[in-house]
């Protein structure tokens, strides 16, 4: 049984962001080949990025150096914008993924 391990990922963006920043990262995810299930929400753009042996997030930090520099452009505060992604592991039963249990005391 072979498995991949899948990172689902958003883009939260300041709030009153500019369409046209949307637009251009939206055009950015989809020039990539390593991102698919790109789909965007009012201030967020949700996509997913996989690798077997580990997930190479290089494409992600470009991402994000190119919407920073965006976001300089527009006179408004980058306080909101962040990205965050969650590492799941695909198995032939779905999904599921790995937590550790932490102990009080």
């Amino acid at each position: 049984m072979g498995f991949a391990l899948i990172s689902k990922c958003s883009i939260d963006f300041p709030e009153g962001t500019p369409n046209t920043i949307f637009e251009k990262v939206t055009e950015l995810l989809k020039a990539n080949e390593d991102f698919y299930h790109i789909q965007n929400h009012p201030r967020q753009i949700y996509f997913e990025i996989s690798g077997y042996k580990g997930i190479d997030y290089d494409g992600v930090k470009e991402i994000q150096n190119k919407t920073l520099e965006l976001l300089e452009k527009w006179p408004h505060t980058k306080e909101g914008f962040s990205i965050n992604c969650a590492e799941f592991i695909e198995a032939c039963d779905g999904y599921f993924f790995e937590y550790e249990n932490k102990k009080e005391g």
